[in-house]
């Protein structure tokens, strides 16, 4: 599972361990019928969670047995508080509890039984640059715990008076057996997280060092990759002129 979706899974149980306070009020305030809405809510909310760990892990991912049990354990606290009303505040307590202890056991077989897979991205931009990224590429492209992208970038060429110049995209020149992702097809501005590759360093133009803040807001690494064999002064990095046009 991609880190995004753990993550998300996991700020969802805790909005659960939230509505289980919220509960506990409700019961010992004697507002029963509040309580038994949120239980709906709670339940509506592991069979969205249940749905996405299938979708992800399969089926018989540990964790969809553990969603089954407290939905469970959600009902029949549901179908208590339908029924005459008991010491509010023992009531209260134990139905807390059993929900929270089986969350606990959601949230521990979360971060045990869900592998998190790490989306690396590679941005390069020209094809004859791609050896110093090759290397990198293939660990990550053959870890199975890892979704690794090419998403070649467009580029202009600087002209002497420093206006852009020839457009240039060398997507369709990489080897043959790199997979490449459609620059145009693959969301740049989404916040994936992702450890994203690049491979320019030093000397950046203006338009270049855009692009570099505009990356780092939107992934957790920026990670350098440099071809030292080519000076970037004369090229512009296609991607912040492509975003300041929309």
């Amino acid at each position: 599972m991609r880190r995004r979706d753990k993550k998300q899974i996991e700020e969802f149980v805790r909005t659960l361990s939230q509505a289980h306070d919220e509960i506990k009020s409700q019961i010992e305030n004697e507002d029963r019928k509040v309580a038994r809405g949120i239980l709906g809510d709670c339940q509506d909310g592991a069979i969205q969670i249940g749905s996405l760990i299938e979708t992800v892990e399969g089926e018989d991912c540990v964790v969809i047995q553990k969603l089954e049990a407290y939905c469970e354990q959600v009902f029949r606290a549901y179908e208590e508080l339908g029924e005459p009303k008991q010491n509010t505040g023992v009531q209260a307590e134990r139905i807390y509890t059993e929900l929270q202890e089986q969350l606990s056991g959601i949230t521990k077989s979360v971060e045990d039984d869900i592998p998190e897979r790490l989306e690396i991205l590679f941005l390069p931009y020209k094809a004859s640059m791609w050896d110093s990224l090759e290397s990198i590429w293939k660990a990550a492209y053959t870890d199975e715990n890892c979704d690794a992208y090419v998403v070649p970038i467009p580029y202009y060429d600087r002209n002497p008076d420093g206006t852009m110049g020839k457009y240039h995209y060398e997507g369709m020149e990489f080897p043959a057996y790199v997979p490449v992702t459609s620059y145009f097809e693959y969301d740049l501005k989404k916040p994936r997280r992702a450890v994203r590759f690049i491979t320019m360093r030093t000397i950046l133009s203006y338009r270049q060092k855009s692009t570099v803040n505009f990356l780092i807001r939107r992934s957790r690494m920026i990670s350098y990759s440099r071809w030292a064999r080519l000076s970037l002064t004369g090229l512009y990095i296609y991607a912040t002129t492509r975003r300041s046009r929309q």
